[in-house]
């Protein structure tokens, strides 16, 4: 058996438990698959975190800072790599786990502004970096739902001074302006016929 279908085996399997019981994973063996090159690998490890964390006993425990780290660089490849397997989020379910992530952490009163910072720091560069795929996925799938709520649009006001990613500023802000409102950040206004979701 190859190390990622048995990584994988054991994943799957932990995955299924974690919804019925709560169980412990050792940080070095959580630590093997969040390093591991494999996009399916690292996949399943984050929903095991994602879907897991409160049934979950990591020990000793995993750094907030590292686990913060794994969540950023395994999305960030899914956005540029566009994952394709079973387990691997494509490029705009990337895109759409970092708006509903940022969105949550923007809305944390706990969060320190470095963090925030950092985070719309990462996006710029992935912004930058990015093929126009890449940079498509970020406005479409993370930015403009972003920008639907205003305080996180004006967060992001200086990059409406920078040449590049003033067109990403005005391209998402479109999508608000023009009415444009998701579930994936909370919704802004309430729906006729409908509770607020």
């Amino acid at each position: 058996m190859s190390d990622r279908h048995q990584s994988l085996t054991e994943l799957e399997d932990l995955i299924r438990s974690a919804r019925e019981t709560s169980l412990e994973i050792s940080r070095d063996q959580l630590r093997q698959w969040m390093s591991s090159p494999d996009l399916e690998v690292q996949g399943a490890t984050y929903l095991l975190l994602r879907e897991s964390m409160k049934s979950l006993r990591i020990t000793p425990p995993l750094d907030a800072d590292e686990h913060l780290r794994f969540r950023r660089d395994y999305l960030e490849r899914c956005i540029r790599e566009g994952g394709e397997g079973p387990w691997s989020d494509s490029r705009y379910e990337a895109a759409w786990e970092i708006a509903g992530w940022m969105a949550s952490v923007f809305d944390d009163p706990a969060t320190a502004r470095k963090v925030l910072v950092g985070l719309r720091d990462w996006l710029a560069t992935i912004y930058r970096e990015g093929s126009p795929v890449v940079r498509d996925a970020l406005v479409n799938g993370t930015l403009e739902h972003l920008f639907e709520r205003p305080k996180i649009r004006r967060f992001f006001n200086d990059w409406r001074n920078d040449p590049l990613l003033a067109g990403a500023f005005a391209d998402a802000s479109l999508w608000a302006r023009e009415g444009g409102d998701s579930p994936l950040v909370g919704r802004r206004k309430p729906r006729p016929g409908r509770k607020n979701e």
